[in-house]
């Protein structure tokens, strides 16, 4: 062999080694991320299912589970220490996985707890509970709508499995992160970003006031009716969490200019609400026009990278063009088009978009449905003094 030929099988094996030698960490590797909400979960409901033979554990999942379907883990394992009169390392554990899982999306110092222990009955069941014969689920890896089974924990340690698309008849515990709080730190973290990335003013901003408009203070677009056709949420989830987009161009820089709206309310599909939710602060947005872009909130989410992603994304997809009316629609599809929807166990799932929404064209009231037609909702005109 030549000594060229050498240098050249060398370089080759090099090449081949080097995710070995890295330990499979590259940048951003899906494997890598997607599994910490997942183990969590999995490590939560086996240590949960593991003191369902504690009398004083027992007793604690009775009181705080027996008149609602929820409780917070930090709350359900204060109350559980003070019952047994002692400190429990397997508490401690489940306590230190939820600050991980925080840590990990960036929202320690948003939300005090994340996890959370919830029941699952079947329809009209109200009897007593009877924890130790009970099974602490989880929800699985990968894309919700793919799911085929459920694994559970008893209290033995071992694993049962449960059809995904099938409630059980049979009361069950999971162990689960809070969505609503989740989702509450996430949109907070992501609209702080946002203000700190320049895509944001501040609502406390003081809103310029356009001559011919009637409104003394600032102008908004108040949502009076939504209604969502379709959420795809297994049972094991609960009810839906929605959030949304709303996007158009800086009224005064050839920036985008957007925000995270939550919308806790919005629990179930095929169900009408009437929030009067204020979701437009037409002074932010230039020519008064914006897009709703719709998603429903998944756990697995870390929305410190789906920002970080977003705000890179969209300048670079919208850098080549002028900041002009033609390209508000263009924001929202480059959020689309930014969303890193690889990186993550259980992505945010893209509900629907409602473009070129123009504040002119209002009027007292109007319908809008989504290019989808999964979202149907109505803004109107409200003067926020």
């Amino acid at each position: 062999m030549t000594a060229m030929k050498k240098i050249f099988v060398c370089l080759a094996i090099s090449i081949l080694m080097m995710p070995v030698l890295a330990g499979e960490r590259t940048p951003h590797a899906p494997e890598e991320k997607r599994d910490v909400v997942y183990e969590a979960k999995r490590n939560v409901a086996q240590n949960i299912a593991s003191l369902l033979d504690d009398v004083a554990f027992q007793q604690t999942i009775i009181d705080n589970l027996s008149d609602k379907n929820a409780v917070a883990m930090g709350e359900l394992l204060a109350g559980f220490q003070s019952r047994a009169g002692v400190a429990s390392a397997k508490a401690r554990r489940i306590l230190d996985t939820d600050l991980e899982v925080r840590r990990w999306k960036g929202t320690e110092h948003l939300s005090n707890g994340l996890m959370e222990l919830r029941l699952v009955r079947p329809e009209g069941d109200a009897g007593e509970l009877d924890p130790a014969s009970m099974l602490v689920a989880f929800e699985p890896r990968g894309e919700d709508k793919n799911w085929k089974s459920i694994e559970a924990f008893d209290v033995e340690g071992n694993l049962h499995t449960l059809d995904a698309r099938v409630q059980p008849n049979f009361p069950i515990l999971v162990a689960d992160l809070d969505a609503r709080e989740d989702l509450r730190a996430g949109i907070a973290l992501a609209n702080e970003m946002l203000v700190a990335a320049g895509m944001q003013k501040p609502v406390e901003q003081d809103a310029d006031q356009r001559t011919g408009k009637a409104c003394s203070g600032i102008n908004t677009g108040q949502m009076t009716y939504i209604r969502l056709k379709d959420d795809h949420e297994p049972w094991i989830k609960g009810s839906a969490e929605i959030y949304a987009f709303v996007s158009g161009i800086d009224p005064t820089i050839a920036d985008p200019e957007i925000r995270l709206v939550d919308m806790p309310y919005l629990d179930h599909d095929g169900t009408s609400y009437y929030p009067n939710q204020l979701v437009v602060y037409w002074y932010q947005y230039r020519y008064n026009t914006v897009n709703m872009t719709f998603y429903e909130h998944d756990d697995g989410t870390n929305y410190q990278g789906i920002l970080s992603a977003v705000i890179s994304g969209v300048r670079v997809i919208l850098g080549a063009f002028a900041p002009q009316y033609a390209i508000i629609a263009e924001v929202a599809n480059a959020i689309l088009q930014a969303m890193p929807g690889s990186w993550f166990t259980d992505d945010d799932d893209y509900v629907d978009t409602i473009y070129t929404i123009d504040e002119d064209a209002i009027g007292s009231g109007r319908t809008y449905n989504g290019a989808g037609a999964n979202v149907t909702l109505t803004l109107k005109p409200y003067c926020l003094n």
